[in-house]
């Protein structure tokens, strides 16, 4: 099965359509387009990133599969902007210090509903997984 993940950067209607679906189709979605365009983006400036709390009061790192969606959900006059990390970047540098930390990932959130809140070991182990398959189906 190929996985298509649409326009990049998609256009607004994607995006409302994209926002609209279940917090599972959302996490389905995102893992796949990180693994697909390699990237992920996060929300923040030259001072740092955007953290909120999940329903047990982790700190977790919101995570979107496009810079609009991200854009969509935390706009504002604050001079913050999406975030693009690589998604091997992300792996090897941004996970680690997650982990150190005690905070999680919080994915594709929807004013400010959380589709999914997992673990830095949870994120990779799906991203791992996602990357198998995409790897199995081929060019």
């Amino acid at each position: 099965m190929e996985v298509h993940m649409g326009r990049f950067p998609m256009d607004r209607a994607e995006a409302e359509k994209l926002r609209a679906k279940t917090g599972a189709s959302r996490m389905i979605y995102s893992i796949r387009s990180f693994v697909e365009k390699q990237a992920l983006w996060a929300w923040g400036d030259e001072e740092g990133t955007l953290f909120m709390q999940d329903a047990q009061g982790t700190n977790v790192l919101p995570v979107w599969p496009d810079p609009l969606l991200a854009e969509i959900e935390c706009a504002g006059p604050s001079g913050e902007a999406p975030v693009e990390v690589s998604l091997e970047r992300f792996l090897e540098v941004w996970l680690p210090q997650l982990e150190v930390d005690s905070e999680g990932i919080a994915i594709f959130p929807v004013d400010d509903r959380i589709a999914v809140s997992m673990t830095t070991a949870e994120f990779r182990a799906k991203v791992f997984a996602a990357g198998r398959r995409a790897d199995e189906v081929g060019p």
